[in-house]
């Protein structure tokens, strides 16, 4: 994880900060000697005490394998399936959906759509990786005519073309896009809908198809120099679009994705974090120069961007505009949101289908994406993928212009087809990769144990099996509306939450005279039909109530996994409760238990008391600082992999290798430092009230003090061989910690997670 996660609902674990010392109790049970540590680093025959679980990362190159395996055993070894549909930001808004089916052997193309008002053309296109390439279809690009689609009265049309034999030997695929008909489809403004391939889709094209080679998008080479390449921690298309994520700008108002996802706060952003930074700012320079406050009236950098935020939420609360509904009126027609952490994407973007009665997906949605992203879960434009989340991102919140989302000289430009994949993959190894099963789990501590159990087979876990972001198979036989089947995944519910009367609405007001817009969670309906003047259901709103709506969309947000939720606060998609246990206490309120999804599921969790609130909490907070000491056993590992390599080749560190173990311990620290935060549990309180609660784990949280000492020391120390045994000492009392947080004669398992190579890129 990186170091702080900043966003989610109420479960909980602690921020990530870790020590790397010894676990007074723990020690004589778990840590080697220092003399036994040396002598296996000594050896450079021995890999397995690094490689074996401690140094890992699964990385881009795995989950490729996974996918690919997958892919194959399904018989889809010749045919993709690509979802076109119109693009906010890129298209018009519409309601027409295609699926193409793409047969890289026979050569043939299928397209089938819905709602098309009028003829259209279909292209595929082959973009050419040329400088000043984009996802989009451009004039250098490569574009072929697929056919017209004549819409029935119905609105449907399908097309089927023979493009012939070995077709797709020589041009890949990219996107696929309609026109209206006889439309030129590298036009401005010409496109109605638009679709691609993932990254594991492309990648398997070119591995399988040898002339598509030729179009692969170069990656930087010199990658393969680094130390994490070469000793295979990451590979080099994960650290690649690292260094997009954290730096690229895309000739826009300076801003990169990690402006809002800091590395410094668990990729997210949170309140105290803001206001840090702004202190700092306007302390050293008399101003503002993190992109962060482009629309700030204090902003001395290059590109301010006055009405991009609105700059007293982003002061007070760390929330963003969102034009999440479109971008035809973007003063008026946005939601204010909090930043979600970008953490464990891979488990958790999971769509629940197939489609139910009525053409609704099992969720009840009618927005069809292919993936969950973001609080809405239709946070990517398009079809919804992971891959083109960027190309939102980068409309809303890179360009110069607050008027004018195109692409273009002075104002930003989109990403192309390789550095979308790159920071596919790079998003996709960021946190852990899998889920923990909980059957079996006994935690040491009580009332987290407790906690276990109450989640785990109550309510809790129907949408968030075994604590992550997913639904759990038995609430099939909950749905009263019948909707949902095989497979399940990552849904969305309303729960009631934004008809919270929040401190951020509260100040909306006082600051503009006027309500804050709604938040509907899905959305895409017209401006017309855009209640401005709702107070959100709060007070009995007359024309909410003719409306039958007080905001654009279905009310339901995206399910978040929970795993990451203690140190990724405040909670919820408007960043309206700033405590574990009050986030978990929501779900005993009026406003829950009268909601869509409590009355959908039979849920009642009126009586919950405090107990169970508190242990529910606990149990949140011990598996986020599991994840924390997993992430900075991680990292310790591969410190000491480096530094070991670096003395058996060049008798030591050079001063960039020592920059780079330098980070890894630094940000190895930030987890272990979240890890006591979490687990003291110094703010918690309950429906506004403090709580005096007795820290978990103490002597966890003592342990890592030492440790993050130890740390310290190791960044200031000159001899090699000195850091080595310190970052493996980390990396040992880490592993011990975090198998302490378990009972060791009930529990079948520890707390342990797969993690993902990108922690180890920033």
């Amino acid at each position: 994880m990186w170091c702080k996660w900043t966003a989610l609902s109420a479960a909980g674990l602690g921020r990530w900060h870790i020590t790397i010392v010894v676990l007074a109790g723990l020690a004589a049970a778990h840590v080697p000697s220092v003399s036994a540590q040396e002598a296996a680093l000594d050896d450079p025959a021995d890999e397995t005490n690094l490689t074996a679980g401690e140094a890992d990362g699964v990385t881009g190159d795995d989950l490729y394998k996974t996918f690919k395996n997958a892919f194959e055993a399904a018989g889809g070894a010749k045919s993709f399936r690509i979802g076109v549909a119109p693009a906010r930001g890129v298209t018009p808004p519409g309601d027409v959906k295609c699926l193409a089916d793409v047969d890289l052997v026979g050569g043939t193309v299928d397209i089938v759509c819905e709602n098309l008002s009028a003829p259209a053309d279909v292209y595929l296109v082959d973009n050419q990786p040329v400088e000043g390439d984009s996802v989009l279809p451009e004039a250098h690009d490569s574009v072929i005519l697929v056919g017209r689609l004549e819409a029935g009265p119905d609105g449907s049309a399908n097309l089927g073309a023979d493009l012939g034999d070995g077709f797709f030997d020589e041009a890949e695929v990219d996107v696929v896009v309609l026109v209206p008909a006889d439309a030129d489809p590298t036009a401005a403004g010409a496109l109605v809908a638009i679709g691609g391939p993932t990254a594991f889709m492309r990648r398997f094209w070119r591995e399988t198809r040898a002339g598509a080679k030729r179009h692969t998008n170069v990656v930087d080479h010199a990658l393969g120099g680094d130390p994490r390449v070469r000793l295979g921690l990451v590979d080099r298309q994960v650290l690649r679009g690292a260094n997009l994520f954290f730096r690229e700008r895309f000739k826009g108002n300076g801003r990169t994705c990690a402006t809002c996802h800091r590395a410094e706060a668990n990729l997210g952003l949170d309140p105290t974090f803001v206001r840090q930074l702004r202190r700092r700012e306007l302390d050293r320079f008399g101003g503002l120069k993190d992109p962060l406050f482009v629309a700030h009236p204090r902003f001395i950098g290059r590109h301010p961007v006055p009405k991009l935020e609105v700059p007293f939420l982003v002061n007070r609360h760390a929330m963003i505009r969102e034009n999440i509904d479109g971008f035809e009126s973007p003063a008026k027609k946005f939601v204010m949101r909090g930043v979600p952490h970008s953490l464990s994407q891979d488990p958790t973007v999971d769509l629940p289908g197939p489609e139910g009665p009525e053409g609704t997906l099992p969720d009840g949605s009618t927005v069809d994406v292919e993936e969950r992203t973001g609080w809405s879960g239709d946070g990517a434009p398009v079809t919804g993928r992971l891959r083109l989340f960027p190309v939102g991102a980068v409309i809303q919140h890179f360009r110069r212009q607050f008027d004018n989302i195109a692409p273009g000289r002075g104002n930003f430009r989109l990403p192309n087809d390789g550095e979308l994949d790159a920071m596919e993959h790079f998003m996709r190894t960021s946190g852990r990769i899998t889920d923990i099963d909980l059957d079996g789990l006994v935690l040491a501590n009580e009332e987290a144990n407790g906690g276990v159990n109450a989640f785990r087979v109550g309510d809790c876990g129907l949408c968030h099996a075994n604590a992550g972001a997913n639904v759990r198979a038995d609430i099939i036989d909950r749905d009263s509306k019948g909707l949902f089947g095989e497979p399940l995944g990552n849904a969305n519910f309303n729960t009631g939450v934004e008809r919270l009367d929040t401190a951020a609405r509260e100040l909306f007001r006082r600051r503009k005279g006027r309500e804050m817009p709604c938040d509907g969670g899905f959305g895409g309906q017209g401006l017309d039909a855009f209640n401005v003047d709702s107070d959100c259901g709060i007070e009995d709103d007359e024309k909410a109530a003719q409306s039958g709506r007080d905001a654009f969309g279905n009310g339901g947000f995206n399910t978040v996994t929970v795993i990451e939720s203690a140190d990724t606060g405040p909670f919820f998609h408007n960043n309206s409760v700033d405590t574990m246990e009050e986030a978990v206490a929501f779900y005993r309120s009026d406003l829950f238990n009268a909601s869509p999804a409590a009355e959908r599921f039979g849920i009642d969790l009126s009586g919950l008391p405090d107990t169970a609130i508190i242990n529910i909490a606990a149990f949140l907070r011990t598996m986020n600082a599991g994840l924390n000491l997993r992430i900075a056993q991680q990292r310790c590992g591969a410190a000491a992999k480096i530094i070991r390599e670096a003395i058996h080749t060049s008798g030591g560190e050079n001063r960039k290798t020592r920059r780079l173990v330098n980070r890894l311990v630094e940000l190895a620290n930030e987890e272990l430092k979240d890890v006591r935060t979490v687990l003291r549990r110094k703010d918690a309180e309950i429906d506004d009230e403090p709580l005096e609660l007795d820290a978990l784990y103490p002597d966890v949280r003592k342990a890592m003090k030492r440790v993050i000492a130890a740390n310290k020391g190791l960044l200031n120390l000159k001899n090699s061989r000195d850091r080595r045994t310190l970052a493996a000492s980390c990396r040992v009392e880490t592993k011990a910690a975090r198998e302490s947080l378990t009972d060791p004669e009930e529990s079948a398992t520890v707390v342990n997670f797969r993690v993902g190579a990108g922690n180890l890129t920033f």
